[in-house]
């Protein structure tokens, strides 16, 4: 069932389809004697859904909130009190396997010495993390 979104099999006497749109969720259950046996109850069921994402598309996704403008790369500028330096950094953010929220950093050095080609140096290596996150499994759980 894991191939049908939004489709499960609660009881083996039918198909549940939920589709949830701004809060709200949209359910309706297919039973497979109503339907006259489960490929048409699963046909039944697939319709509807299809039929109701297109009337409720799914809402779009949040502008990004990044100073780099690029979804989950920030680029920080931080002060080290005990080495009383100014650095410079791009930090990933991305979700552990257990959705738990998690970053990566990728530094780039002092302020006050790093290049232009420092930190392009930097930003490529944190967009590479993460487009390799977003390939993920994990990203689209």
């Amino acid at each position: 069932m894991a191939k049908y979104e939004n489709v499960t099999e609660p009881d083996g006497m039918g198909f549940q389809v939920r589709v949830v749109r701004k809060g709200k969720e949209r359910s309706r259950y297919f039973s497979h004697k109503r339907y006259g046996g489960k490929r048409k109850s699963l046909k039944a069921a697939i319709e509807w859904r299809d039929e109701i994402r297109a009337k409720y598309p799914e809402k779009a996704k949040r502008p990004v909130q990044s100073n780099t403008g690029i979804r989950g790369i920030s680029r920080t500028v931080k002060f080290d009190k005990r080495r009383g330096i100014t650095y410079l950094s791009y930090s990933v953010h991305f979700k552990n396997p257990d959705g738990s929220p998690n970053n990566k950093t990728f530094f780039v050095g002092d302020v006050d010495v790093v290049t232009d080609k420092d930190e392009q140096k930097a930003l490529k290596a944190a967009k590479k993390f993460r487009r390799e996150y977003e390939k993920s499994p994990v990203a689209h759980a």
